[in-house]
């Protein structure tokens, strides 16, 4: 799998998988392309409000060269991190939250 399309375009990695958890944050899982990437082909996002954030205490950036395992991993710490309050502006699309 190659970044670049046949007209030499960046292209974007479709996830494969995204999952919401019950405290409101969810995990984006794509396959990368390159050559580490045969035995470590996942990168994983945390995800709040259906957009990437980047100041959790799971990462400050996405996590990548993962094996299933570390897929799951990641996945069960973003699972268990505390509910997340918005701050007044932040996209924050889930229910409830349109009021600040």
């Amino acid at each position: 799998m190659s970044l670049l399309s046949d007209g030499g375009k960046f292209i974007m990695p479709v996830p494969i998988r995204q999952e919401v958890f019950p405290n409101g944050y969810g995990a984006s899982v794509i396959l990368r392309g390159g050559r580490r990437s045969k035995h470590y082909p996942y990168e994983v996002a945390v995800l709040y409000g259906g957009n990437i954030v980047y100041d959790t205490p799971v990462t400050n950036d996405v996590v990548a060269w993962l094996d299933a395992a570390g897929v799951k991993k990641v996945c069960d710490e973003i699972r268990a991190l505390p509910p997340r309050h918005p701050w007044p502006g932040e996209n924050d699309n889930t229910p409830g939250n349109d009021v600040y």
